[in-house]
């Protein structure tokens, strides 16, 4: 893991920001809630003490209170095992939280096999008896999420009382670079949610898992080097061709690159 991914675990565990202090010493120091930090140019972990710290207990550890007690659950706190990224339910309507539980069922197959989960984040019945009511204000869907998602909805809590929405990586003791990239993918979902007009439950297409999933990605947003690290994590497990839909898709390319490599060229109406 190079210093880059591990800050950016660092930062997807603890759902804090790392500075990067600049020259000379090039260091970057993170602030949680289970101290202060500083990742030197090498990747090495310190506290203010200048003890060493290693980077799996860091990423392994518990919140604790100020006594070395493990702090107390708060009101609606999800178990310990596992990762969750909590998010402001601030700016969310019923229509981004209906196209959230769509995105989530249409995807089972999708982050079950890219994360290597023991069971799917969304059942897809709740997204099916979403899809058949309508919702006059957040109120109602409020009680059609008392009512209806329990059991059926392990990865995604909405707590309106408190007004977060948390998403949950249901894999005991992920990898640094799983956590970073479930946490990228929550706020691109969540972002991309809010943003659709319109969505139903579709189930993705399987006959070629690592071109839906790239293509999806790319829908969401996660292009370009911020988010490298993401896609090749969520690429990584899934079966197929990312650059071509089917196999058939593929032939075609190649025999274009073929042909035109073949293709005799012209200077001036002679042939090279």
């Amino acid at each position: 893991m190079t210093r880059k991914e591990l800050v950016q675990a660092l930062e997807a565990r603890w759902g804090a920001k790392a500075k990067y202090l600049g020259m000379p010493s090039c260091d970057y120091e993170l602030k949680c809630s289970a101290g202060t930090f500083i990742i030197d140019r090498d990747g090495v972990i310190r506290d203010l003490e200048g003890r060493e710290v290693s980077a799996e207990e860091l990423l392994r550890e518990e919140d604790l209170a100020p006594d070395g007690e493990t702090a107390p659950s708060e009101p609606g706190e999800l178990p310990a095992e596992g990762y969750a990224v909590e998010l402001p339910l601030a700016g969310h309507t019923t229509v981004s939280l209906r196209n959230l539980v769509n995105m989530l069922a249409s995807k089972e197959r999708l982050l079950i096999s890219a994360f290597d989960l023991p069971r799917p984040l969304m059942e897809t019945s709740l997204a099916e008896e979403l899809g058949q009511r309508s919702f006059a204000d957040m109120k109602a869907f409020q009680v059609f999420w008392a009512e209806s998602q329990s059991g059926c909805c392990h990865g995604l809590k909405l707590d309106f009382e408190n007004q977060t929405l948390t998403m949950k990586l249901l894999k005991d003791n992920p990898m640094p670079d799983e956590m970073a990239a479930f946490r990228d993918l929550a706020v691109c979902m969540t972002e991309y949610a809010k943003k659709l007009k319109h969505s139903t439950f579709k189930p993705a297409q399987e006959e070629n898992p690592k071109y839906a999933m790239r293509t999806w990605l790319l829908r969401l947003g996660m292009n370009g080097d911020a988010f490298k690290l993401a896609r090749k994590v969520l690429l990584a497990r899934l079966a197929g061709s990312a650059a071509f839909r089917t196999p058939a898709d593929e032939e075609k390319h190649k025999a274009r690159l073929l042909a035109k490599k073949q293709k005799p060229c012209e200077v001036d109406g002679d042939v090279c």
